[in-house]
């Protein structure tokens, strides 16, 4: 099962819930079931610090194809420029995201990606610090967070 690797990272739900003070936040996940993500939110007790979950199972598409992101935006009710996508895979959450006018960034602790320096963080912990350093005055407060 896809979940089965996954562990817990200590602090994911106090990081979550501070960006979910500024920002509304979403998980996009590639997934064969309907109720194996949001489980898997529930137990890791932060399924309510996100504002919609877009399944590719519902979605129909897999990312990167732009409808997955163009679900979420849709979701969100905001344009790309208004989100920022967060994750770990180069062509799903990095190269999809920036073809469909989003900015993200990649999670890529070793720098291999090839992802320009600004874009790329060590770990899911950096983000707060580049999203205040990115902050624009009377932009939307808007981050989307995928899942796999």
């Amino acid at each position: 099962e896809w979940a089965a690797g996954v562990t817990p990272l200590a602090g994911l739900p106090e990081l979550l819930a501070g960006l979910r003070a500024e920002h509304r936040l979403a998980v996009v996940s590639n997934t064969h079931s309907r109720t194996m993500v949001p489980r898997f939110l529930d137990e890791l007790g932060v399924a309510g610090l996100f504002d919609a979950v877009v399944l590719s199972v519902d979605v129909g598409r897999r990312k990167p194809h732009p409808a997955m992101y163009a679900a979420a935006l849709d979701a969100l009710a905001v344009p790309p420029s208004g989100a920022v996508f967060v994750g770990d895979s180069l062509a799903a959450d990095y190269v999809g995201p920036v073809a469909a006018g989003i900015p993200a960034f990649l999670i890529d602790p070793a720098g291999t990606s090839g992802v320009p320096a600004d874009r790329r963080l060590t770990s899911v912990f950096d983000l707060p610090g580049r999203l205040s350093a990115q902050a624009v005055p009377g932009a939307p407060k808007t981050t989307g967070t995928p899942g796999e």
